[in-house]
């Protein structure tokens, strides 16, 4: 019997630790409908929460119907909102935990909980989502309504959720499904809607969503930091948190830091402490030393700034310590405060703090303000009242509506109230070293709601291109909600003019007015436009027509060309509102309609772009003229005129001359290898050339390339060297004539070096150089020649430059028997060299004298030949002892291009009969001796 009842008692263990290994379900499950497209799911920690360190939820749902396929959500929090899914159907939805490292414990599933997502409202924005994009900015984006021509535009409404939190506005083009707000708090939750306008002036709101921007660092830092001196060397540190709204997010921990007065830079000391409590002890503090103290919040976005470093005094003899004291010694001595200026705690009159305001007096001036004013408290001499906060209650549902802080002023008007509404209200003073007690609260019921009345509606001129503004003003209480609203679907298209809203309200009067003013207004902006005002009590709505005047306008203005004798017509055609009249003036001023040759035409066409609009029209008036004569060639003038203004434009009248004949004396000049120069005179003709083309190529190419020019010259470039070209040059009017045609042969450009270069050592000291000009292009492209020269083993060239129409040159002063390297390098008028091959010369020891030129020297032409004779030259010397022979030098006379032939003969002959020429060209020859 024992065994059994042990064996029982060892079963009941294990079932009750398997049993307390499994988390429990969670529990209070809940779900809210937001959206026809969303729900959210709350529910709270399971019983046995407490063992587990980190829980994961997972919520699945569906819809409530047979064969039904779960979706499941994983999360961390509490609650989740489920999106995107179907409006104005049933989902049923559970949650189970599970612990984090793993799904050993896991919980079973909770009960069920169902609800029904809203209805989607026919024509309005659908699958509305806010997106959180920066802790500052949320994108809102919706799916536009199927029938979108019936929609004049979209607006949303937005607001932080508060209680006295009021909607804002924003207005969106119809074409757009998306809006993205900046500027907002971090971790604030946020409520948005989508109001469609239709054409008819009905309004379409979808249901509201909600989010938050994601968090930030805190924008402030902890508050009301105050300090105690408690027994044993302890500093107590109190604070509370950065006002909600500069928290931006959830407060995870707090960062003190201090450091004593007179250590080194840096040394300071930090520590973290939790979020709750918040109060913090000191120890270890040396006494008579200086501390500074200051504090910042942490999110999890990061730490925010700290406070203003706060100095605490230690005293050296600190009460009650290392001694026994009476319970009443212990109790005055426990603590002992010191405050610092940012310690705002409330405090008695007695210790400096003002007396809590009294004669509380409380007004209702309209369904939505309440006018308070109370007498001023006393308060120290030292510490004088900077402010008062007011606390307002609706009594009707028991909520703190706002706190208020004002200046020092003891008269406030309340605002943004409900109609028909009972308010407590109590005030409290604010010093430089704290707060008063609340004063005695004060009741005030605000008045009864009025409806609208539009007193004033009207519009100031309408021109197209000005500024037009329709203003409507309404009295009702509360003030009503007055906005403009038109069937014309582009009225308040932003496309072609700039539209701006005014809102004045002035409660001080009972009024609001509200102005849209249309810059650069167009006709887009004409029709009725319907003010209507709202508020609780009922709406009421009234109409005016805009018509916008449009000055005269040139749509089309086209002159003509005709020959002599033939006809034409030109066109003018001009819109406006009113429609213009037309008339046509000729070049002499005169109305042309009294020509008796002279028609005109006239219709009406609606224009294209305004056709939706319906507004404007073009009149279209075409002059048509017949047998055209010289005297009618100009300008005629298309005047147009409506009650807005008068226009006029040019219409040219153009009389057809025959085409220019072939320019007159064209030439080519060859400039370089790869520029020509071509050059005209005008031809003879009575009319205007309007510009020249030079058109040219290669003469074996078929690609032809053209230069336009107004000159009577014009350099052709990048031409290819030694090709012959074909140039025609054409002269334009309306037309061109025959072209001039030319030839030509680009310079070459290589074989331009110095012919038959030759060089003699005369003495110790002096070189003769000797050269030909280059063969093949005419001497008036040779600038000059460059002279090289240097010793056999020197590294330095010397340079030496001579005209172009020398062929020797003398080097003098040269050191003596050297050795010596030269050329001669041709200089094209183009800046080409084109140097010769280098010559050796070793200078002679002995001095050497240049030969005589030969005398009595005859030449005698015959047929194809010519027979030369002369003497040798006159006189005994060195030159004549070191004569080697003759050179005879012949070529062309007026070809300057051509090669020079050259013929050595003996130094005992005394004539030479040169033979081959030809007999229809004069030759220049001539004859020199050489040594």
């Amino acid at each position: 019997m024992d065994l059994h009842i042990y064996q029982l008692f060892i079963v009941c263990l294990i079932l009750l630790c398997v049993d307390g290994s499994r988390l429990s379900k969670p529990r209070r499950l809940k779900t809210k409908v937001i959206s026809p497209t969303a729900i959210k799911v709350q529910w709270k920690d399971p019983n046995n929460h407490k063992l587990v360190s980190n829980l994961i939820y997972k919520v699945r749902y569906s819809k409530t119907r047979k064969g039904k396929v779960y979706k499941t959500i994983n999360t961390k929090d509490k609650s989740i909102v489920i999106e995107e899914l179907k409006p104005n159907t049933t989902y049923q939805f559970s949650v189970r935990a599970q612990e984090g490292k793993g799904r050993d414990r896991v919980s079973s599933w909770s009960l069920t909980a169902l609800n029904k997502t809203l209805k989607q409202v026919s024509g309005t924005a659908s699958k509305l989502k806010a997106v959180p994009l920066t802790s500052t900015s949320i994108l809102l984006t919706w799916k536009l309504p199927p029938q979108r021509n019936r929609t004049s535009g979209f607006y949303v409404l937005w607001s932080e959720v508060d209680e006295d939190a009021r909607e804002s506005r924003v207005a969106v083009s119809k074409q757009s499904n998306s809006s993205l707000f900046r500027d907002l708090i971090p971790d604030c939750l946020y409520s948005f809607r989508v109001v469609t306008l239709k054409a008819n002036g009905v309004e379409k709101s979808t249901h509201k969503i909600y989010a938050r921007p994601y968090q930030a660092r805190p924008a402030q830092a902890p508050r009301n930091v105050s300090f105690a001196l408690l027994e044993n060397s302890v500093l107590q540190v109190t604070w509370l948190p950065p006002p909600v709204r500069q928290r931006h997010g959830t407060i995870l921990s707090y960062k003190l830091q201090y450091t004593r007065k007179g250590a080194r830079r840096g040394d300071i000391c930090t520590i973290t402490s939790s979020d709750k409590p918040r109060i913090y002890n000191l120890t270890e503090l040396r006494r008579g030393e200086t501390y500074r103290i200051r504090i910042a919040a942490r999110t999890v976005n990061g730490t925010g700034p700290y406070s203003k470093w706060a100095p605490i005094d230690i005293p050296l003899k600190w009460k009650g310590s290392r001694r026994k004291s009476s319970k009443k010694n212990q109790a005055d001595q426990k603590q002992k405060t010191i405050p610092i200026p940012t310690t705002t705690t409330a405090r008695s009159p007695n210790d400096g703090y003002p007396e809590m305001p009294e004669g509380l007096n409380a007004t209702a001036l309209s369904s939505t303000s309440i006018k308070l004013s109370w007498n001023i408290p006393s308060s120290p001499a030292c510490c004088p009242i900077v402010a008062y906060t007011i606390h307002v209650t609706n009594l009707d549902n028991l909520k703190d509506e706002k706190e208020l802080v004002t200046g020092p002023n003891t008269v406030e008007i309340i605002e943004d109230l409900d109609p028909s509404t009972y308010y407590g209200f109590n005030v409290t003073a604010f010093n430089t070293q704290g707060v008063s007690h609340d004063s005695e609260e004060i009741i005030q019921k605000t008045k009864e709601p009025v409806p609208p009345r539009i007193v004033k509606i009207n519009h100031s001129d309408s021109v197209e291109g000005g500024i037009v503004n329709i203003t409507c003003i309404a009295t009702g209480d509360p003030l009503p909600w007055v906005s403009w609203h038109s069937t014309n679907s582009t009225a308040f298209a932003q496309t072609h003019s700039e539209i701006k809203s005014f809102n004045n309200r002035q409660p001080e009067k009972g009024t609001n007015e509200m102005t849209v003013m249309f810059q650069d207004v167009s006709t887009r902006q004409a029709g009725k436009y319907m003010c209507l005002a709202k508020n609780i009590a009922g709406s009421v709505n009234s109409t005016l027509d805009l018509q916008v005047n449009v000055p005269v306008r040139f749509t089309k203005i086209e002159g003509g060309i005709a020959m002599i004798e033939s006809s034409v017509n030109l066109t003018c055609a001009a819109s406006g509102v009113p429609l213009p009249s037309i008339t046509w003036l000729t070049p002499d001023g005169l109305e042309a309609y009294t020509d008796e040759r002279a028609t005109i035409f006239e219709w009406i066409e609606r224009e294209s772009e305004y056709e939706h609009v319906g507004t404007l029209e073009v009149l279209y008036n075409v002059l048509r003229l017949e047998d055209i004569v010289m005297a009618d060639g100009g300008n005629y003038t298309c005047l147009a005129q409506n009650d807005v203004n008068f226009s006029r434009r040019k219409a040219e009248l153009q009389i057809e001359v025959p085409p220019p004949p072939p320019v007159l004396n064209l030439q080519v000049f060859p400039v370089s290898p790869s520029v020509v120069l071509v050059s005209w005179t005008r031809p003879e003709y009575n009319f205007t050339i309007t510009s020249y083309k030079v058109i040219y190529r290669k003469k074996e190419s078929g690609v032809e390339e053209s230069i336009d020019t107004m000159e009577q010259s014009c350099h052709i470039s990048d031409l290819t060297a030694d090709k012959l070209y074909k140039i025609k040059v054409l002269a334009f009017n309306k037309g061109h004539g025959d072209p001039s045609r030319i030839e030509i042969r680009t310079l070459r450009n290589k074989n331009l070096q110095p012919a038959n270069v030759s060089a003699v050592a005369l003495n110790t000291s002096i070189i003769r150089l000797d050269w030909e000009a280059p063969y093949g292009i005419d001497r008036v492209y040779i600038k000059g020649y460059f002279i090289y020269y240097r010793k056999e083993n020197g590294s330095n060239e010397e340079k030496l430059y001579t005209h172009g129409s020398r062929n020797k040159q003398f080097l003098i002063g040269l050191g003596k028997q050297d050795i010596y390297f030269l050329r001669i390098a041709t200089l094209m008028t183009w800046g080409d060299e084109f140097p010769s091959q280098w010559i050796k010369i070793k200078k002679s020891a002995q001095e050497l004298l240049p030969p005589p030129e030969p005398t009595n020297v005859f030449i005698t032409p015959a047929s194809e030949k010519v027979r030369i004779t002369w003497q040798s030259p006159v006189g005994k010397g060195q030159g004549l002892k070191d004569l080697k022979g003759y050179r005879i030098v012949y070529g062309p006379k007026d070809d300057t291009t051509a090669k020079i032939k050259k013929i050595r003969v003996s130094k005992f002959a005394t004539r030479h009969t040169i033979t081959s020429l030809r007999s229809s060209r004069d030759g220049l020859y001539y004859i020199s001796t050489v040594i």
